[in-house]
């Protein structure tokens, strides 16, 4: 049951007219996310945390710094519950893949193997005011088979999990802060084997 802060007067049209009943502040933060592989651009959502109220579940349109978003809708959310709110892309942090090496001629043909070498690195920016925290996912080929082998170098920064050949970063930049993160790998076949992505 919500109370109407006093006297309200809607507009008699077919369109809706929403009124405000409830007025609420969350503590919030803003996460951000990039898929290396996948996606050009770095991600940003909100994760919020639920007051003492109860959210009932239905539309919701999102703004951040009074830009609008867009629309969604949410579950009901109980009180204090973590949600996240209004992922978009970020165009205040950067982020590219690159390159910088591709060795196909590596040793490994004098045991009759074949072996290739690859090397990445991974450039993000923060041109943001303040510091975030950024979670990276990244992928190198992955093989189950005995006659196929990946090996991966050190990173230059330390990673938070690998698993199936599927690599995840988590650090923070500061403000203006820009930082490189390089790897490489080793992929060795036996040569009789045709090998493709």
């Amino acid at each position: 049951v919500y109370n109407v802060p006093g006297i309200v007067t809607i507009k008699s049209s077919s369109d809706p007219h929403p009124i405000t009943l409830v007025l609420d502040e969350f503590e919030s933060k803003r996460l951000h996310y990039w898929n290396a592989y996948a996606m050009p651009e770095v991600v940003a959502q909100y994760e919020i945390t639920n007051g003492d109220l109860v959210i009932p579940p239905g539309g919701v349109k999102v703004y951040a710094s009074g830009d609008f978003i867009g629309e969604t809708s949410v579950e009901s959310i109980a009180p204090r519950e973590k949600f996240r709110l209004g992922t978009r892309a970020s165009y205040d942090v950067k982020a590219e893949k690159k390159l910088i090496e591709k060795d196909t001629e590596k040793a490994g043909l004098t045991r009759g193997k074949q072996k290739r070498g690859y090397k990445y690195a991974l450039e993000l920016k923060n041109f943001s005011k303040k510091e975030i925290e950024i979670r990276i996912v990244d992928r190198i080929p992955y093989s189950s088979s005995e006659k196929i082998t990946v090996e991966m170098g050190q990173p230059s920064l330390l990673y938070k999990k690998m698993e199936l050949g599927v690599i995840t970063w988590e650090t923070k930049l500061e403000s203006n802060q820009e930082i490189t993160i390089e790897y490489g790998f080793d992929v060795e076949w036996e040569k009789d084997l045709i090998v493709r992505p």
